[in-house]
């Protein structure tokens, strides 16, 4: 073999071992951030099937002349 095919096999072989070994590792870092991000949002729950740590609050506010709700 020639210099550059060993040159074009050793990188090769090298991006072969990022995709197994780093980019696995990376991906499932950055699942783990959106899972922590998505339990901070109270509609995780029905979206994303994950526990909120948010839980809503339903407030009535009042006037002499009508009600307004929220929530």
């Amino acid at each position: 073999m020639s210099e550059i095919e060993d040159e074009v096999l050793s990188l090769h072989q090298e991006f072969d071992w990022l995709l197994q070994e780093e980019v696995t590792v990376i991906l499932e870092q950055l699942h783990d951030i959106i899972v922590e991000c998505a339990r901070r949002f109270p509609a995780s729950e029905e979206l994303y099937g994950v526990e909120t740590l948010v839980k809503s609050e339903k407030f009535l506010l009042a006037t002499t002349r009508f009600k307004i709700s929220f929530g």
